[in-house]
C-alpha cells in the first residue's frame, strides 16, 4: 500500500475521535467560564462586551452539537474513511433523515470563539492600543510559519 491510499486504522481513528472529544469538552468549559467572564465585566465597552457574550453563547450552541455528532460518527465510522472528519454522521430530526460532518459544528465552534476572544479584548482596551494586538498577531503569525514545520524541512502533507 502506497502513502496514497494509506487510510488509518479502526483503531487510530477511534483514538482521533477520543482525542478530538476531549478536546470539544475542554473549549466547551472554557466557553462557559469566558461567557460569565465577560458577562460581568463592568470596564469596557458595553456593545462589544455583548457581541462577545453572544458570540461566545453561539460557539456554545455548536460546541454543543458537535459533541452530539461523535457518538454518531463514532457509530458510522468505517475502515475505509480516511478521517474522523470525513465521515458523514446520518441522523433523523423530526422525521426527516439528515446528515452532518464533524466540522460542520466544530469550525463554527472554534471560530466563534476566536472571535468572542477578540471582541473582549477589543472592548476592555477601548481600542486604544489596537496596535499591540495587530503588532502581536503578526509576528505571531510569522512566528509560526516560520518554525511551526518539521526541522528537516519536509512538508508531509504533501506526500500523502
Amino acid at each position: 500500500m502506497n502513502d496514497q491510499t494509506k487510510t488509518a486504522s479502526a483503531g487510530d481513528a477511534t483514538t482521533a475521535l477520543g482525542h478530538f472529544k476531549d478536546w470539544s469538552n475542554y473549549l466547551l468549559v472554557t466557553t462557559v467560564a469566558a461567557v460569565g467572564w465577560v458577562a460581568t465585566e463592568q470596564n469596557g465597552r458595553e456593545w462589544l462586551l455583548d457581541l462577545a457574550v453572544w458570540s461566545f453563547g453561539i460557539s456554545l450552541l455548536f460546541g454543543i452539537l458537535t459533541l452530539a455528532l461523535v457518538p454518531l460518527v463514532a457509530q458510522q465510522l468505517r475502515s475505509s474513511d480516511p478521517s474522523v472528519y470525513k465521515v458523514r454522521a446520518c441522523f433523523t430530526v423530526l422525521r426527516s433523515k439528515k446528515g452532518a460532518y464533524l466540522t460542520q459544528a466544530c469550525r463554527p465552534q472554534h471560530i466563534l470563539f476566536m472571535v468572542g476572544v477578540v471582541l473582549y479584548c477589543l472592548a476592555v482596551t477601548r481600542g486604544q492600543y489596537l496596535w499591540i494586538g495587530v503588532l502581536v498577531l503578526l509576528a505571531g503569525t510569522l512566528f509560526l510559519a516560520r518554525y511551526s514545520t518539521p526541522e528537516d524541512g519536509r512538508d508531509d502533507c504533501t506526500a500523502r
